[in-house]
C-alpha cells in the first residue's frame, strides 16, 4: 500500500479533490491511502439534500462549508478535531461493500490502545453504542474509494448543532442521514496523546496491516488537474446544491396570511403553488420562478419586484420563502 503524501491541506474542498483525482487517475494495481484533516465542514453524500441535513442558518454564522462528495450515505461534521481516512483499491466483488477489510485494522489498531471499538451493521466504528467513525464508498468502472472519519477530539457540541435541521418544512426522497449519539477517541484514551502523535501513529499502523510500499507525491500537472476539480466541482454551486434532489418546501406566514408550496429542482425554485394567499403577495412571489433557491436571491427578487412594501413585510415574505 502506498501513502499519498500531500502538504498539510485543510480544505475540505481540495482534500475531496484529491481523492477523487486518486480514485479515477492512479495506477489501481496498487492500493493507496490518504489520511487528511479539514477545517469546519459538513460533508453531504452525493444524494442528499442539504436543507434537510444541515443547520443552515447556524453554518452561514459560524462560515461552516458545505460539501458534497462523489460517495453516498450521510451527513457528517469535519473540523481539526477529525482524522478523515481514504483507501483506494481495486473495484472487485471481494472489496465492493467489504468494509471490514479496511475498517477492522483500525479498530484493531485502537483496541490496542484499549478503546473498545466494534464495528456495528451500519459499517460504523462505534464504542458500544456511541459512534466514532462512518464510512461510505465510490466505485468507478476498474477502482473503488472507501473512506471515513474518525473522530479525536472533535467539539460534540458544534457536530450536534450543525447537523439539527428544520426539516418539517420539507417533503423530499432524498438520502436521509441516520442520527447518532457520537464520541471521541480521545475520551477513552488511558493516556493523553496529541492528535499529531495519534495520527502518525495510525497511519502507521494501518500502512503495516496492508504492508507499505512508499509514497505517491503529486507532480504540477497531476496539482493542476487537482486544482481545476477543487475550484471547478467542488468549489461550486452547481455540485453542492444545485445537484440536490428534487423536493418541495412548504411555506406558511399565518399575520400575511399565506401559505404556498415550492418545487425545488436542481436547486431552483420551479413552481409555486398558492394554497391561501393575498394577491398582492402572489404577484410579488411570481417573480421567484426560476431563480436559485437561495436567501440573497430572494431578497433581491422580492426588492426588485417593484410593489411598495414596509421593511417588516419585505423580511417577513424573504424568511417565509427561505424558512432555514
Amino acid at each position: 500500500m502506498y501513502l499519498i503524501k500531500t502538504p498539510t491541506i485543510t480544505d475540505p474542498k481540495k482534500n475531496l479533490a484529491i481523492e477523487e483525482y486518486a480514485v479515477r487517475n492512479l495506477d489501481i494495481s496498487n492500493d493507496y491511502l490518504f489520511v487528511y484533516s479539514n477545517s469546519p465542514s459538513v460533508i453531504i453524500g452525493k444524494n442528499q439534500n442539504p436543507f434537510e441535513e444541515v443547520n443552515l442558518s447556524y453554518l452561514n454564522k459560524n462560515n461552516i462549508e458545505v460539501v458534497r462528495r462523489i460517495s453516498g450515505g450521510g451527513a457528517v461534521y469535519h473540523e481539526k478535531g477529525n482524522i478523515n481516512f481514504s483507501f483506494i483499491t481495486e473495484s472487485t466483488k471481494e472489496n465492493f461493500n467489504n468494509y471490514s477489510k479496511f475498517l477492522q485494522p483500525i479498530a484493531e489498531l485502537l483496541n490496542r490502545l484499549n478503546v473498545p471499538v466494534t464495528i456495528n451493521q451500519r459499517n460504523d466504528l462505534v464504542i458500544g453504542e456511541k459512534k466514532i467513525s462512518g464510512n461510505a464508498q465510490f466505485t468507478s468502472r476498474k477502482s473503488l474509494l472507501s473512506h471515513g472519519t474518525l473522530l479525536f477530539n472533535a467539539d460534540i457540541k458544534k457536530i450536534n448543532t450543525s447537523l439539527k435541521t428544520k426539516n418539517n418544512y420539507l417533503e423530499s426522497k432524498s438520502t436521509k442521514s441516520v442520527k447518532s449519539r457520537v464520541a471521541n477517541i480521545s475520551d477513552y484514551l488511558s493516556k493523553p496523546i496529541s492528535q499529531t502523535n495519534f495520527k502518525k501513529w495510525l497511519t502507521e499502523g494501518i500502512l503495516k496491516s496492508f504492508s507499505f510500499e512508499g509514497f505517491v507525491e503529486f507532480n504540477q500537472i497531476q496539482w493542476n488537474e487537482i486544482n481545476n476539480l477543487c475550484e471547478d466541482k467542488y468549489g461550486s454551486w452547481n455540485w453542492n446544491w444545485g445537484r440536490t434532489p428534487k423536493f418541495k418546501v412548504i411555506v406558511e406566514e399565518n399575520m400575511l396570511k399565506f401559505k404556498a408550496v415550492l418545487e425545488i429542482m436542481n436547486g431552483h425554485i420551479m413552481k409555486i403553488g398558492y394554497l391561501d394567499s393575498d394577491p398582492q403577495f402572489k404577484d410579488i412571489t411570481a417573480g421567484l420562478i426560476n431563480i436559485r433557491y437561495t436567501k440573497p436571491e430572494i431578497e433581491k427578487r422580492i426588492e426588485l419586484s417593484g410593489h411598495s412594501l414596509s421593511k417588516q413585510i419585505r423580511q417577513k415574505l424573504v424568511d417565509t420563502f427561505f424558512p432555514f
